[in-house]
């Protein structure tokens, strides 16, 4: 039985925390050779969900919510589990935020879970108690292809 390659950082909630978990990513799926949409799905995901516990999730400057991010590989995609300690949130229960006919009618904001849903062939969410627990799969980028319809691919 082979073991699947797997790694974990914990990182304090913060903007520059964010982006260091996207260079932390675009890293080892560079030394897994994981194909560049795969990493940028994971890199965005993880960037989005990140950014809803920064800005939705609670903690304080003095107290900051912490997430720990772990990237597994499965069979050509990739799982990733995301931990966090700030308000319990389950996306799944969110609607998808309807989409603008126009730009002048695009708002900044809100298609961060739509973005997340494009990219992820599966997600499941738990609560613990004490952490959110999301868990993503990102099919390879050969067998899906990205779109922010609401429609399945």
């Amino acid at each position: 039985m082979t073991v699947a390659a797997a790694e974990t950082r914990t990182f304090r909630v913060s903007p520059e925390a964010i982006s260091a978990v996207d260079t932390w990513i675009e890293e080892v799926g560079n030394r897994w050779g994981l194909d560049e949409r795969t990493a940028f799905g994971a890199r965005l995901c993880v960037a989005e969900i990140a950014t809803n516990v920064l800005e939705h999730g609670g903690g304080s400057s003095a107290q900051p919510a912490e997430i720990a991010v772990t990237l597994r590989r499965r069979g050509d995609g990739l799982d990733i589990g995301i931990a966090d300690s700030g308000r319990p949130f389950d996306p799944r229960t969110k609607p998808d935020a309807a989409l603008p006919e126009t730009l002048e009618e695009a708002a900044i904001g809100g298609l961060g879970l739509r973005l997340v849903r494009a990219y992820a062939s599966e997600i499941d969410y738990h609560h613990d108690g004490v952490r959110n627990h999301h868990r993503l799969h990102l099919p390879a980028a050969a067998t899906r292809k990205p779109s922010l319809s609401t429609t399945p691919p």
